[in-house]
């Protein structure tokens, strides 16, 4: 069973309360459940730092979110049309390797579980499992924030 304490403080992250930190994500309700992680909708200071990264070590980017277990847990980033911009940001030229992942205005990822596996004993062992297979595109995320990750 799931609780959320509204009294508590910090965010997903521990950063300051901030939704759009990175942060780990179990959503429950009947008939959808979806576990996921990542960073959603960050201010334009803190995407601007991302997609520096991404562009700065866009080998260490492609790793983090094509790895085998990520793809296993996640299938990937979400390819969400609404996260993502039409044009590259302003300064970034179209041919750039990393060009798809800097267009994006969220890197989020998600997997929806059937209501049926919440119930079984074992559901809470899968989402650390699917958590830890996010590690590396989280650590990333951090990093580029300078956050402890």
């Amino acid at each position: 069973q799931f609780r959320h304490d509204k009294s508590a403080r910090g965010g997903p992250h521990g950063a300051g309360g901030d939704v759009h930190a990175p942060g780990f994500y179990v959503h429950a309700e009947p008939g959808r459940i979806y576990v996921g992680a990542g960073m959603w909708m960050p201010p334009a200071a803190q995407l601007k730092a991302v997609r520096d990264r991404i562009a700065q070590q866009t080998a260490d980017w492609r790793r983090a979110i094509t790895g085998k277990e990520f793809m296993a847990a996640f299938g990937g980033l979400s390819d969400d049309a609404a996260y993502t911009l039409k044009r590259p940001p302003k300064g970034d030229e179209p041919a750039q390797p990393a060009i798809a992942d800097l267009k994006r205005t969220s890197f989020v990822f998600g997997v929806e579980v059937r209501e049926s596996a919440a119930r079984k004993p074992g559901f809470i062992d899968e989402v650390e499992a699917a958590f830890r297979a996010a590690r590396p595109p989280m650590r990333f995320l951090c990093g580029a924030l300078g956050l402890a990750f």
